[in-house]
């Protein structure tokens, strides 16, 4: 009985050893993994852009007729490259003050922004064309026609603006007289006054015992509130953005073409504009002629709209003077354009050549 109860025990021992090895052999009939990996949470992320930083100063104050159109064309190149560029403005000389912005500009303080050709003394001889009086220019979109005309076949008045990248060229309008207290008709009237404005017209001025004093725009209404200066030789636009149209009561004008235009560009310092990607300078050079077109249109629009603030106000507008007032103007003022061509020939710059490309270009282009 004994035996037979131990060799129940063995057979069964060996049944389940059998039982488990063909269990361990078994060829599994899943052919995918087991789920023992961890499960990928990795993202696809977006690297934002690279912010480039352009400081933008200017002496003119923020809602001022140009600077509408500036901000405008800047947001615009904003969004244009997509977030890489942000240009923050610095208005009434709060980077860089008046007489330091070419300079500023030059290097580097500013990134970019307007000059005045004319605002650095000595500097931009050639340039100073566009100051002479009595030329007959007839518009500013004319003025700005012949000036690219001369500036493409003049490298010289791109070379006196070493150190920087002209983005654009805009002609102004025409610079007219603004008194105080004097009623101008003829040259005569200015005799003994003291003024502010171009210094080119300053020896004529001198001629008849008429003071001119260089000021800066942002010392315009301060000067002319004290008393400091009786008048000022500016356009209506400038007049209006500095607010000195209602300290001046009688306004005198001469032409579309004034005592003179001017050419204002926007510039940026060339390293700057070297450290630019291309993509992002064209947007700059994509923009020039629309923005030019702007400026310009709503300076037309500024002059009109002032013009009818002075005369709403009550003030005296003399807007077109007799063809005898005209010419005795003119007579004042014609030596200044052979002193300029001697100035400028003295300094080895084709004043000459220029000046009769000037002449014949006047006749030449009309532009509405």
């Amino acid at each position: 009985m004994k035996k037979k109860l131990l060799f129940g025990i063995f057979l069964s021992l060996l049944v389940l050893s059998s039982v488990a090895f063909a269990c361990s052999t078994q060829t599994p009939t899943s052919t995918q993994p087991t789920s023992t990996q961890p499960t990928s949470t990795t993202k696809t992320t977006t690297t934002a852009p690279k912010v480039i930083e352009l400081k933008y100063s200017t002496w003119g104050a923020p809602g001022s007729a140009v600077d509408q159109i500036t901000q405008q064309h800047f947001d615009r190149i904003e969004e244009l490259s997509g977030g890489r560029l942000k240009i923050t403005r610095y208005y009434g000389g709060s980077l860089l003050a008046y007489a330091d912005q070419y300079r500023g500009l030059q290097t580097g303080v500013a990134d970019l922004g307007p000059y005045v050709v004319g605002t650095m003394p000595g500097i931009h001889q050639l340039n100073l064309f566009v100051q002479l009086p009595a030329m007959g220019f007839t518009s500013m979109q004319q003025g700005n026609a012949i000036y690219k005309e001369l500036w493409n076949k003049y490298p010289e008045l791109e070379q006196e603006l070493e150190g920087l990248v002209v983005l654009d060229h805009k002609f102004q309008p025409g610079l007219q007289l603004h008194m105080v207290k004097s009623n101008v008709i003829v040259p005569e009237d200015l005799r003994g006054k003291k003024i502010t404005g171009t210094m080119i017209l300053a020896e004529d001025l001198r001629g008849i015992n008429c003071e001119m004093v260089s000021l800066g725009p942002t010392d315009w209404f301060m000067s002319l509130e004290r008393g400091l200066v009786e008048g000022a030789i500016s356009h209506w636009p400038a007049a209006q953005a500095f607010k000195t149209t209602e300290l001046m009561k009688y306004h005198t004008e001469l032409g579309s073409g004034g005592m003179g235009m001017g050419m204002g560009f926007n510039v940026m310092n060339k390293k700057t504009w070297d450290s630019l990607s291309p993509d992002l300078q064209q947007l700059f050079i994509d923009s020039q002629e629309q923005f030019e077109l702007d400026v310009m249109a709503i300076d037309t629009s500024y002059c009109e709209a002032e013009k009818q603030k002075a005369k709403d106000l009550g003030h005296t507008v003399n807007e077109q003077l007799t063809a005898e007032e005209m010419q005795l103007w003119t007579n004042l003022f014609l030596p200044s354009h052979q002193r300029w061509i001697e100035a400028t020939e003295a300094k080895g710059l084709p004043g000459q050549a220029l000046y009769d490309d000037l002449v014949r270009l006047i006749q030449e282009i009309q532009v509405d």
